[in-house]
């Protein structure tokens, strides 16, 4: 067993969920709050993963020689290569079954239709490739669902790199923590998704994979220097939350989701007193940081040690605020007189909100806050708030307040809660290795290897 020693703060939260191979990392959406995870570490070292969760139609198949055959029997439907099988159902119904074309033939299944490659480690569903094996089933909403079982490890492969992008964060160091959370997630909710065939999602309802497409050598050797290792706290695997930038603190866990605390996930400071300035978390502090990026006009090249998603600003004009807070409240507000914080938490995140309008006051809180309160981008689409740690003041024109304009000065993107992406890169980057980075993250957890 492993241990991970207590350890001092470090500079992170800064972090991002990550895979485009230029420019910021992305910001790791929130997860909608779940149980805390109860399953022990096992044996298993197969996962399933909801590659496409619902369609009436799903092409599997392989780049070169493969067989289709009926799961449950092993029935032969027929030999394919360099193609695809397409799955559709056949009747209506429960006792609907399965109907395959390959080439010019059809043939019909009673139950689910699995592809394995007899000529190569991967399978495509879709025309994405992906190792291990692929199968065709229905949901649980009567829809078909293409399913790609595969090795843990050999998932983590195509999730790493999706999460924390290699070519721009290329720290081994970060890349291993990244690995253990991802999973630790994993293994935690293996079955999460039962009753839809498979074990998770692979989407940012979970994680995002990318199969073969997404591999990449440096998070490929960080998958593999830490072979089985997964977090846990008093015996439990813990829940590994993990998003983008941290605006300068994490939040506690009750900050973002409407939970009990739980001990491992506890806000911590970026930088360390001796490492950098105190955080601080008011409106002067962050209208006053040397970096603030405008989310309403084009990117520009920025510090790498210093996301855009670090201090932002973004401001509403009185019909734009009109606009998103009727549509929230699913009624004309009229004006938006007063955007009032009702209760932060220790980290400066806004708990919850009030819109003050023309037609009464309309709460929200943690996540539904970013949600609500949406702007502008440079190409005219509305986006979620980056994250609930931000202050208010008025639009102020020829010195009098603009009924119903206000501008937000904020920090960090994603719900804030665990480790952060960057934040990990950062103290990769200061010489930390990976057990010091994720005990400053997860309080008082230990590595075991799950299988």
């Amino acid at each position: 067993m492993v241990r991970i020693p207590r350890c001092i703060a470090l500079a992170f939260l800064l972090g991002a969920a990550a895979c485009s191979p230029r420019g910021p990392v992305a910001p790791f959406p929130d997860p909608s709050p779940q149980p805390q995870p109860e399953p022990q570490p096992s044996g298993a070292a197969l996962v399933r993963i909801g590659v496409v969760q619902a369609a009436d139609s799903v092409a599997i198949g392989g780049s070169g020689s493969f067989v289709v055959s009926e799961c449950a029997t092993g029935r032969i439907l027929g030999p394919g290569s360099n193609g695809a099988a397409v799955v559709t159902s056949a009747g209506s119904g429960s006792s609907a079954g399965y109907r395959v074309r390959i080439g010019g033939s059809s043939i019909e299944s009673v139950g689910p239709v699995c592809v394995a490659s007899t000529t190569s480690p991967a399978v495509t569903i879709n025309g994405q490739p992906y190792m291990g094996t692929a199968e065709v089933r229905r949901n649980s909403a009567g829809s078909l669902a293409g399913i790609n079982a595969v090795l843990i490890e050999q998932y983590l492969y195509g999730v790493v790199p999706r999460e924390l992008g290699p070519n721009v964060f290329p720290e081994v160091e970060a890349q291993k923590v990244q690995a253990i959370a991802a999973r630790t997630y994993t293994v935690a909710y293996l079955g999460r998704r039962a009753a839809d065939g498979y074990d998770l999602r692979a989407t940012v309802d979970d994680q995002v994979y990318g199969g073969v497409a997404a591999h990449h050598p440096v998070s490929t050797a960080a998958v593999d220097a830490t072979r089985g290792l997964v977090a846990r706290r008093d015996g439990k695997l813990i829940l590994a939350r993990y998003s983008s930038t941290s605006g300068g603190h994490t939040g506690d866990n009750e900050e973002s989701f409407a939970e009990n605390p739980v001990a491992y996930m506890r806000g911590v400071p970026d930088m360390p007193p001796t490492a950098g300035p105190t955080f601080v978390a008011s409106l002067e502090a962050f209208k006053t940081a040397p970096y603030i990026t405008d989310f309403r006009k084009p990117p520009t090249p920025f510090d790498p040690d210093r996301p855009r998603y670090h201090r932002w600003v973004v401001e509403w004009t009185p019909q734009e605020l009109s606009s998103m807070i009727s549509t929230f409240a699913k009624r004309n507000v009229g004006l938006v007189r007063e955007l009032k914080v009702l209760q932060r938490g220790p980290s400066g995140r806004i708990i919850s909100l009030e819109f003050v309008t023309d037609s009464g006051s309309f709460p929200a809180s943690m996540g539904v806050i970013r949600q609500a309160l949406k702007y502008v981008n440079p190409a005219g689409a509305f986006v979620n708030l980056p994250s609930t740690l931000f202050f208010v003041e008025p639009v102020i024109q020829g010195g009098a307040p603009v009924p119903g304009s206000f501008r937000v000065y904020g920090g960090g993107f994603g719900h804030g809660t665990g480790m952060a992406q960057v934040g990990a890169v950062l103290m990769a980057r200061a010489g930390k290795e990976f057990p010091e980075i994720l005990a400053h993250y997860y309080t008082g957890v230990e590595l075991i290897r799950a299988y």
